[in-house]
C-alpha cells in the first residue's frame, strides 16, 4: 500500500471530513478517479429545500406559505491521497447508516489507482467497483469544432527542480509568482530599446509590445562567465513557466487551426487555477490567431474522470441541467496543503438539477457574454464591489431575520451565513480568480445560494407583499393618467417614463434603499420616483428614434425586474401599450426568488387583482396575446446561456423580434453592451454611482437604449 495512506492522521476526521461529505443520509451512487496524488470522489443524493408558495387567493392579495422541496444534487470531492483511507472508513459508515429508501448502492471506479486499490475498495465500501476506462470517463461526449488539451505538468515538475531546487510542484509555482522574466529572459524591449522615441521598446509593426519574450533563458545563455545559479531562483521559475506556457500556447493553436477548431478547452495539473499560466496561455493563443480562436480553461477540471464515471450511473438523469451551488463549492484547488487539514485540503463541487428541461437562447450570437465588466483582473472594480457587499451584508441579513423571525433557529443560521459569505468575500480579495472570472452577477449569486442553503428561500417575501398591496389600488389611476393623453407619442412618452420611475423601487440598490428608510412606512411614493428621473434629458436625446422604431415591431419579449411599483405601475401599463398597439407580448419573471425581484408564482397570483382594475389585461391573456412566463433563474441579473424550453417554444411561436431588459440586473449588469439576432433594448435607472460613472452619466440617470440586431 502507499505509505502516504498507512496511518489515520490523529485528528477529528469525522468533524473535518463532515461539511465536505455530507447528505449521505440517501445517497446511493458513487463514483471514485484516483490519481497518483490526488482522489476525486462523486456522489448522488438528494437534498431538501425550504421554500415559499404563493397562490391566488379570493380575500387577501395572495396567500403566502413554506413548503419543502426534494431535489437531486451531485457532490464532487478532491482531496489528496494521505486522506483516502479516512474518506473510506467516513463513507463506510455513512452507507452503512443510510435510509432504508435510498436504494441499492452502485460504486464506479477509474483512474490507475482505482485498479490498484480496488480490493481495498470493495472491503471498505461493501460493494465490487464498476472499472471503468480513465480516458473514456473524461471525454464521453462529441464536442464538435472543440478542441481539448490536458496539461500536466511533469515537463515543468522535472525541470523546475533542476532550475529551483525546490522538490514540490506548488513551491515552483509559488517561487514563479514572485519571480520576473527580465531578469533571464531577453524581452523585446531589450532589442529594440526602451523608452526610446520610436515606441518605448515595442515592435509595432508586428504587434509585439516591450515585455514580450524574444528569448527564453537567453541571458543566462550568453552572458559572458554567468551561471544559470547565480539568477535568481525565482525568476528561472518564472521563465520556465512562460516558455512551457507559450509553447503549449502556440502548439494548441496549431492544432485547432489544423481541426477547423472555434475553442480550446485547456485542464490538466498544470493549470489549476493559476491565474500567469492562463494568461500566457491566452496570450498564445490570442496573438497566434488574431483573436479568431478561443480560449477556455475549466475551474474544476479534476472532476472530469470522475463526472465521466458517474455519468454511468442509471440515477442521473441525462436530460436535466445541472447548475453549481456556489454556497457549498470551493473555488480552484490552488496550494497543497499536506501538511494541514484547512479549508483547501478539500476541494469540492456541487450541482443541482434544474426543475424544468433548459436549452440555449436562440437569439444568441457567438460572442455573447452576460456580464459587463469583468472583476478579475480590475482591482480598484473589484475592491469596491467586494467592499459594497462586505458593508451591506448586516443589512441583508437584518431582512432576512424578518423573514423568519419565529423560527427558533433563526439566529444561528443569520450567524453562519454573515460568517460564510464574509469569509467568501475575504477570500475572493486574495484570490479573484478561484471561481472563474468574476464578476457582480457572481457575487450576488453566491450571496442568493447561501441564504438558500441555509433555509432563507425569500427574504424579501414580506416586503414584497406589502408593496404589492400598497400600489396595486393604484394601477387604474396610473392607466387614466396615461390615457389622459390624446397624443399617442405623448402616451408612449407617459410609458416609457413610467417603466423607468417603477425601476427606482430597487432593493438591491443602497442609494434606493436609503431614500426608503427616510419615507413613511419605508415605502417611496411614485410620483416621488418620477420626480427623480423626470429632468433628465433622455426623452429629448433619444426618444423620438426609439417612438419611430417600435411600430416596426410584432413580438416583445420583456424580462422585468423588481415587484410593487415597478411591476404594477412600470411594467403593466407600458405592456398594455404594447399590445393596444397590436404587439404580442411574452412577459417572463424569475421562477425564483432573488432580492425583491417579482417571482412568476407572484405574477400569476396578482394576475386577477390585475383583471378587476384593468379588464383588458384578461382579454389580452385569454387571446393569448399576452403570455405570462418564467425563466430558470433565482438571480437578479440575467445570464440568457441557457433559458427554459417552454419559453424558447414561446417565442418561437410568437415570431419574436424585440428582447427588452428591464433593470440594473438585466440591463446594466448584464447584457448591457449584449447584442442578438433580434433587437434589444435595455431600460433602467442607474442607481449606483459606481456605474453611473463607469457609463459617464450620474446617480438616477437613466438607460433607454435600443441595439440593432446582428445580422446572421
Amino acid at each position: 500500500m502507499d505509505d502516504r495512506m498507512e496511518e489515520p492522521k490523529s485528528i477529528q476526521i469525522d468533524q473535518f471530513l463532515s461539511y465536505p461529505l455530507r447528505n449521505f443520509e440517501n445517497a446511493a451512487s458513487f463514483a471514485i478517479d484516483i490519481g497518483g496524488s490526488l482522489t476525486k470522489l462523486a456522489y448522488y443524493s438528494t437534498v431538501k429545500f425550504r421554500i415559499n408558495k404563493v397562490k391566488k387567493d379570493e380575500k387577501e392579495l395572495y396567500d403566502v406559505s413554506e413548503t419543502d422541496k426534494i431535489l437531486p444534487r451531485l457532490h464532487f470531492i478532491v482531496l489528496e491521497n494521505q486522506y483516502l483511507m479516512e474518506a473510506l472508513d467516513f463513507i463506510r459508515d455513512r452507507v452503512k447508516a443510510r435510509t432504508q429508501d435510498a436504494g441499492p448502492v452502485e460504486f464506479f471506479a477509474t483512474g490507475g489507482g482505482s485498479i490498484k486499490y480496488a480490493q481495498l475498495l470493495k472491503e471498505k465500501i461493501g460493494v465490487e467497483p464498476i472499472k471503468l476506462d480513465e480516458i473514456g470517463c473524461v471525454v464521453r461526449d462529441d464536442w464538435e469544432r472543440v478542441g481539448g488539451t490536458s496539461m500536466g505538468g511533469g515537463t515543468f515538475w522535472g525541470l523546475g527542480r533542476l532550475l529551483t531546487g525546490k522538490e514540490s510542484f506548488d513551491d515552483i509555482l509559488e517561487l514563479a509568482e514572485k519571480g520576473s522574466r527580465s531578469g533571464v529572459d531577453t524581452l523585446v524591449r531589450d532589442i529594440y530599446g526602451l523608452g526610446t522615441p520610436i515606441g518605448g521598446g515595442d515592435y509595432g509593426n508586428m504587434g509585439l509590445s516591450g515585455d514580450i519574450t524574444a528569448s527564453s533563458f537567453c541571458k543566462a545563455a550568453t552572458q559572458k562567465s554567468s551561471k544559470i545559479e547565480e539568477f535568481k531562483p525565482e525568476d528561472r521559475a518564472k521563465s520556465l513557466l512562460h516558455m512551457i506556457s507559450n509553447d503549449i500556447g502556440q502548439l494548441a493553436y496549431l492544432y485547432a487551426k489544423l481541426n477547423n477548431c472555434k475553442k480550446v478547452i485547456f485542464g490538466g495539473f498544470f493549470i489549476r487555477g493559476h491565474m500567469e499560466t492562463m494568461r500566457t496561455v491566452s496570450f498564445g493563443i490570442n496573438y497566434w490567431s488574431k483573436g479568431t480562436i478561443q480560449p477556455l480553461f475549466l475551474r474544476h477540471e479534476g472532476f472530469l474522470g470522475a463526472i465521466g464515471a458517474f455519468m454511468q450511473s442509471s440515477r442521473v438523469d441525462k436530460t436535466k441541467l445541472w447548475g453549481e451551488n456556489f454556497a457549498s463549492s470551493t473555488g480552484y484547488r490552488e496550494r497543497s496543503t499536506s501538511n494541514s487539514k484547512d479549508d483547501d485540503s478539500i476541494s469540492t463541487l456541487e450541482l443541482d438539477q434544474m426543475d424544468i428541461a433548459c436549452e440555449p437562447f436562440p437569439y444568441l450570437i457567438d460572442s455573447y457574454k452576460a456580464d459587463q465588466w469583468d472583476l478579475t483582473d480590475d482591482n480598484e472594480s473589484r475592491e469596491y464591489w467586494l467592499a459594497t457587499l462586505k458593508s451591506s451584508t448586516g443589512k441583508t441579513a437584518s431582512i432576512a431575520k424578518q423573514s423568519q423571525v419565529s423560527s427558533s433557529d433563526v439566529d444561528n443560521r443569520i450567524s453562519e451565513f454573515k460568517e460564510k459569505y464574509l469569509k467568501r468575500l475575504d477570500n475572493l480579495r486574495r484570490k479573484p480568480g478561484s471561481y472563474g472570472r468574476l464578476s457582480v452577477r457572481k457575487l450576488l449569486n453566491m450571496r442568493e445560494d447561501l441564504l438558500n442553503e441555509l433555509l432563507f428561500p425569500d427574504p424579501y417575501i414580506h416586503i414584497k407583499k406589502k408593496e404589492n398591496e400598497f400600489f396595486l389600488p393604484l394601477l387604474a389611476k396610473r392607466i387614466q393618467e396615461i390615457d389622459s393623453f390624446t397624443d399617442h407619442k405623448k402616451q408612449w412618452e407617459e410609458c416609457f417614463r413610467g417603466i423607468l420611475g417603477g425601476n427606482m423601487f430597487d432593493w438591491g440598490a443602497k442609494a434606493v434603499t436609503d431614500i426608503f428608510d427616510g419615507a413613511a412606512n419605508g415605502l417611496l411614493q411614485f410620483s416621488s420616483a418620477l420626480e427623480k428621473i423626470q429632468p433628465r434629458p433622455w426623452l429629448v436625446d433619444h426618444f423620438d428614434a426609439i417612438y419611430e422604431k417600435l411600430g416596426r415591431y410584432k413580438s416583445v419579449c420583456i424580462f422585468c425586474d423588481n415587484s410593487g411599483a415597478d411591476v404594477i405601475l412600470g411594467v403593466l401599463p407600458f405592456v398594455r401599450q404594447l399590445l393596444r398597439d397590436n404587439l404580442q407580448v411574452v412577459l417572463v419573471a424569475n421562477s425564483k426568488p432573488a432580492l425583491n425581484d417579482v417571482t412568476y408564482s407572484e405574477l400569476v397570483a396578482l394576475m386577477p387583482k390585475v383583471y378587476h382594475l384593468c379588464p383588458e389585461f384578461e382579454s389580452f391573456v385569454n387571446n393569448e396575446s399576452l403570455i405570462v412566463t418564467d425563466i430558470e433563474s433565482s438571480s437578479p441579473c440575467l445570464n440568457l446561456k441557457t433559458v427554459p424550453t417552454r419559453l424558447v417554444e414561446i417565442l418561437s411561436a410568437k415570431k419574436c423580434d424585440l428582447l427588452i431588459f428591464e433593470g440594473m440586473g438585466r440591463a446594466i449588469h448584464t447584457n448591457y453592451h449584449s447584442q442578438f439576432k433580434i433587437d434589444s433594448m435595455k431600460l433602467a435607472v442607474l442607481k449606483n454611482e459606481w456605474i453611473a460613472k463607469k457609463l459617464n452619466g450620474k446617480l438616477f440617470d437613466v438607460v433607454c437604449r435600443l441595439d440593432k440586431k446582428v445580422e446572421n
